[in-house]
């Protein structure tokens, strides 16, 4: 059991290609293999070479945009972003700020680790319980998704709020149905919210039997402030997934 681990992740520098036309500024970057629809669709992956230089990519999306991760040697990665933005000037390319790449996959419904969830969240409070549910096999992790305080039907879920009277507050805590202002029972709080060029007021929320309440008024208190929002499907953009598939 004498095991060395040699951590490689510095040794590769990523950019990613998103939007309507990533795929022409793909071509243009010249990779050595079919990047087709058909030959490359979402969630691929491929090995190959980017304008001469040996790169990994991957067909993953979190914008909701079609959308490429391209991975080369540390050393190109500077070169690499700059040719893109040079060579993609025609096609519109320009850098986006972690801001808009947050607001972006909060549109989709796409969790952020850490901030949509926290120490007891499982997949089964976040939508993701058919994925471990078809997983016949043990898995790391698989004992504790059958014990009491994971099935507990009244654990909180993950789901969408719109705003009916104003910006949904980040942390703001769910007042239990029927209370009007603390102090009163809460039912859960905010985890993201956004004002969404796209959708408007937009927020998530881990919410007491949240899945079970689509199209309820909830309300929500924040320092002092009381904002309503509809209870619906965190997916509020593009929920075919049209346009990453294209």
């Amino acid at each position: 059991m004498k095991v060395t681990i040699a951590p490689i992740t510095a040794n590769w520098a990523s950019i990613a290609l998103a939007g309507p036309k990533a795929r022409d500024l793909l071509a243009i970057l010249k990779p050595n293999f079919d990047f087709s629809n058909e030959a490359f669709p979402h969630m691929r992956f491929h090995e190959g070479k980017i304008s001469d230089v040996r790169a990994r990519v991957a067909r993953v999306s979190f914008t909701g945009e079609l959308q490429y991760e391209i991975s080369v040697p540390a050393r190109y990665g500077a070169s690499l972003l700059e040719i893109a933005l040079k060579i993609g000037s025609d096609t519109g390319a320009h850098l986006v700020g972690m801001e808009a790449w947050l607001r972006l996959r909060l549109e989709k419904g796409y969790i952020h680790v850490g901030l949509d969830t926290n120490g007891r969240t499982t997949p089964l409070n976040i939508g993701m319980g058919p994925i471990v549910s078809k997983k016949q096999t043990d898995f790391i992790g698989k004992r504790s998704l059958s014990l009491p305080f994971a099935t507990s039907v009244e654990r909180e879920q993950l789901v969408g709020l719109r705003s009916k009277t104003g910006p949904v507050p980040i942390g703001g805590r769910i007042l239990a149905v029927g209370t009007i202002r603390p102090p009163c029972t809460t039912v859960g709080y905010v985890t993201s919210a956004c004002i969404s060029p796209s959708a408007g007021n937009i927020g998530m929320a881990l919410i007491e039997r949240g899945t079970e309440c689509m199209g309820e008024i909830v309300r929500i208190f924040d320092d002092g402030r009381i904002v309503e929002a509809e209870i619906c499907s965190p997916v509020f953009v593009d929920s075919n997934n049209e346009r990453l598939r294209q």
